[in-house]
């Protein structure tokens, strides 16, 4: 029979003990006993931690790890991770929560081992902006950065710039993006908005109808603003929406809104070119009525009408001229007026006669003679005698019979005289 203690049984084999030191005591059938020392040893016990972990960087992020270490136990170990899977003594791509690590050793003793991956709060930015006062680039923008891991920067689109304040922004639309120590970024949208944009344009500009004129006008008129608005003209003065008496150049009126937003605007006012006119003539030759005046503007306004005194005619030439001095009056498409006075000139006509004659001495001779003389014409003059031919003043070698001879001066005029030899 067997006896065991101080765990009992009666068994050759005793099962279920702990480690520890244990009697036999063995009797045989003739109470022979012998006592039997057994001792019973354990491996050390399993002992499971978490040696290291890494938070997720990002909030919402899934690069968190930890990694399981043991002691103790009975030869190699197996892991098994949950609620993630994977059996490696770390695991990867962790979110933000609460894991266990089974370890296992090869007796099928077992840890469980829990471990935290953390997450830093949530990255916000918040934008917040003040408005772009009367249209211009007074606005700001303003980020007031929260969560993620200290220390952050700044980057704002469209108008560029590093800190968590825009300046001299425009009314419109605007980003943030803010980077934490992690490299965590957010992006947040903002509106500046306009306070009291002013709005406005030359709607109606006459220009000056005549050079060195001041009958130009122009009329501003406002789009946007508050009402009522005040105006002010440089250089002509004047505080309504209209200027007139402007001459030409630059003037600009500045217009101000009731909310004290100002915009000034600049229209030009032009004039034409200085009409002019002169006048080019043709003498009066020969003492006859043939004279002409030619009108020949320039600048204004082309569409112009003529006025000529005292010969009367509203062409650009006027013809049959006595001589004398004429005027022009130029009146242009605008009304603008300019006179000039040419002189159509004299030349005055020839007057000649025959001084003398030479009779022919007998009948059927030919020693006949006449001479021309001009009282009255342009010198040089030069002669035609007819039939006879000749161009001297005086003809000679005529026989008896009628005769002409045309004097033509300088300027072209002509008498002629008959005689008879």
């Amino acid at each position: 029979t067997y006896t065991w203690a101080p765990s009992g049984g009666n068994a050759a084999t005793a099962n279920g003990l702990t480690a520890g030191t244990y009697t036999c005591t063995v009797r045989d059938a003739n109470s022979c006993s012998d006592i039997e020392i057994i001792t019973v040893t354990q491996f050390p016990l399993l002992n499971g931690s978490i040696a290291s972990s890494h938070s997720v960087t990002c909030f919402g992020g899934n690069n968190g790890s930890a990694t399981a270490t043991a002691t103790g136990g009975n030869g190699s170990f197996t892991y098994a991770w949950s609620p993630s899977g994977g059996n490696a003594a770390t695991a990867n791509t962790l979110i933000a929560g609460n894991y266990n690590v089974t370890i296992t050793d090869a007796n099928g003793c077992t840890d469980v081992v829990p471990v935290t991956i953390n997450q830093p709060p949530v990255l916000t930015a918040n934008a917040s902006s003040t408005a772009a006062n009367c249209g211009t680039a007074t606005g700001t923008a303003s980020a007031n950065a929260g969560g993620g891991t200290g220390a952050y920067t700044y980057s704002w689109s469209p108008s560029g710039g590093n800190g968590a304040t825009a300046n001299n922004l425009f009314a419109g639309n605007y980003t943030v993006t803010v980077w934490d120590n992690n490299g965590c970024s957010v992006t947040d949208p903002v509106t500046v908005n306009s306070t009291g944009n002013i709005t406005a344009n030359a709607s109606t500009v006459t220009n000056v109808s005549c050079f060195g004129g001041s009958n130009g006008s122009a009329n501003v008129m406002v789009s946007t603003g508050t009402p009522p608005y005040t105006y002010a003209w440089s250089p002509s003065g004047g505080t309504g929406s209209a200027a007139s008496g402007l001459n030409a150049g630059a003037h600009s009126v500045t217009v101000t809104d009731n909310a004290g937003c100002v915009t000034t605007k600049t229209v030009s006012i032009t004039q034409p070119a200085l009409l002019t006119v002169s006048v080019s003539t043709n003498p009066a030759a020969c003492g006859n009525n043939i004279g002409t005046a030619a009108a020949n503007p320039g600048g204004g306004t082309p569409g112009y009408i003529y006025s000529w005194a005292p010969s009367g005619g509203t062409n650009a030439v006027a013809s049959n001229l006595a001589a004398g001095n004429y005027t022009v009056t130029v009146t242009d498409s605008k009304g603008c007026i300019k006179t000039s006075t040419g002189n159509v000139a004299s030349t005055p006509a020839v007057s000649a006669a025959i001084s003398s004659t030479t009779t022919v001495s007998c009948n059927g001779g030919n020693n006949g003679a006449a001479t021309a003389t001009v009282t009255a014409g342009t010198s040089p003059y030069t002669y035609n005698w007819a039939p006879s031919g000749g161009n001297a003043q005086t003809a000679t070698g005529l026989a008896a019979g009628n005769y002409t001879v045309t004097v033509t001066d300088n300027a072209g005029c002509t008498k002629t005289v008959s005689v008879t030899i």
